[in-house]
Order: C-alpha cells, then sequence, then structure tokens
C-alpha cells in the first residue's frame, strides 16, 4: 500500500477513535441523567451517541473501499 494511503489509513482510524470516545463520553452523562430522572437530556446526549456512532462508521465504511481496492482474489 502507498505511504500516502497508508497514512490516510491511520488519520481516518484516529479519528474512529475520536468519535467512538466522544459517543462513550456521550453515554456515560445520559446514563447520569437517566439515574437522575431527566429523561430529555439523556435523549439529548443519546441523540449525539448516534451522531458520533455513525461518522465512525462511514469512517470505516471509506478505509473499507480503500481496502477493497488492494485485495486479491
Amino acid at each position: 500500500m502507498p505511504a500516502n494511503t497508508m497514512k490516510k489509513v491511520r488519520q481516518l482510524y484516529e479519528r474512529i477513535a475520536q468519535e467512538l470516545e466522544s459517543a462513550a463520553t456521550h453515554s456515560q452523562v445520559a446514563a447520569h441523567h437517566v439515574e437522575a430522572s431527566d429523561i430529555a437530556r439523556a435523549c439529548a446526549h443519546g441523540m449525539a451517541v448516534t451522531g458520533h456512532v455513525r461518522k465512525a462508521e462511514r469512517m470505516l465504511g471509506e478505509i473499507a473501499e480503500i481496502h477493497s481496492g488492494k485485495a486479491r482474489v
């Protein structure tokens, strides 16, 4: 794999990690809001979790597309 492609994939994985760390943080905050019976805030953080996970999924899809062009059959 060319060096520039490797760099792009590495950067994508780093961004994925950041998105999933943000999702985990929002999940923890949502749990605390549920415990405090503040459902509206819990739901808001739940939506943030979904957004971060979707961003991560899109980036994983990009990595998959890069690798599909390199796969041998």
